[in-house]
């Protein structure tokens, strides 16, 4: 991985996505569930620190998965994420999770931001799998700022 930054901006530092992905995988604990998938672009930058097209595998322990369509070289650049690897589609989610040892029998998506076409690409891509709405619980994480993004902001 890449540790100069590309173009002219400044990007979100390792230890910032390390201390996001901790919360929200505390407040994952409480629930019944395996791990959160993020699709859509506003957590994904807030999880991984670019706005890759993809989806992010935040496991409710352990290290989340990038799993990147397009760009894959730019997310390795951008993210400090030690887990980045390239996905063809959503239907191959289950198995490359499945792959790298992880469960997703039990999955947060963020409904209320989720399309129908892509939930239902998701109920394919995870048969037998139970989806829970984690809508309100990335809003409750990215609601409390750090020092970073205050300094930021």
């Amino acid at each position: 991985m890449s540790t100069e930054a590309p173009l002219d901006y400044q990007l979100v530092p390792a230890d910032e996505i390390s201390q996001r992905v901790a919360r929200l995988q505390r407040h994952m604990q409480q629930g019944p569930m395996d791990g959160a998938l993020i699709l859509d672009p506003v957590n994904m930058y807030y999880y991984t620190g670019t706005m890759q097209q993809g989806a992010v595998f935040v496991p409710t322990e352990g290290e989340p998965v990038f799993l990147v369509r397009r760009s894959y070289e730019r997310a390795q650049m951008e993210s400090p994420l030690q887990r980045i690897l390239p996905l063809k589609g959503l239907s191959q989610l289950r198995t490359t999770l499945a792959d790298l040892g992880l469960r997703a029998n039990v999955l947060g998506v963020a409904e209320t931001i989720l399309s129908v076409t892509v939930f239902k690409t998701l109920t394919k891509a995870f048969p037998g799998a139970t989806f829970t709405d984690v809508s309100g619980l990335l809003a409750m994480v990215r609601a409390v700022k750090s020092d970073y993004e205050v300094q930021r902001l």
